[in-house]
């Protein structure tokens, strides 16, 4: 695939680059390959973050079978003008994956974590998602007091609180 390398200034925004003109400098050519074809049943996933940008659908195609064998938690970014543009796809295709694989899915607000329902997936924002297969929703009380905490106390005073 052809990579459009980022200016210095703006580190995340290289991106995959289906249609390319001979003169961008700036592409470099990179091998891709499916997740699964990294992890077997043997291997510990425990955590899986996506933000490709749009290309979230082909990533989670990928990564089926480590899903299956592993049930880590997700983060994924769901932006539905990029997932349309580069993937033809939409956030409900995103949602119907993971619960389709016994997966719930929640927004990640400032201070808690948020369901997604109907209006989350009409409203047509970038948002990002933490999926938690349904075997691990007991974890999500502990998610909420994390993120909370996060949202509120400074990083370097977190390791003096009680209970960490």
């Amino acid at each position: 695939m052809s990579f459009r390398t980022p200016p210095p200034s703006s580190s995340g925004t290289g991106k995959i680059v289906i249609e390319t003109e001979a003169t961008d400098s700036n592409l470099i050519d990179v091998q891709c390959f499916p997740l699964d074809k990294f992890y077997d049943k043997s291997s510990n996933v425990r955590f899986i973050s996506i933000d490709t940008e749009g290309h979230e659908p082909f990533v989670l195609t990928g990564s089926v079978n480590t899903i299956a064998d592993h049930r880590p938690f997700i983060i994924v970014e769901v932006s539905p003008p990029l997932l349309k543009k580069y993937a033809k796809s939409g956030n409900s295709e995103i949602h119907d994956f993971f619960t389709g694989n016994e997966y719930f899915c929640y927004k990640i607000g400032r201070f808690t974590l948020l369901p997604i329902n109907e209006e989350c997936l009409a409203d047509g924002k970038s948002h990002n998602w933490v999926c938690i297969p349904k075997e691990s929703t007991s974890k999500i009380k502990g998610l909420n007091r994390e993120l909370f905490l996060r949202a509120l106390v400074p990083w370097y005073l977190l390791k003096t609180l009680p209970n960490r």
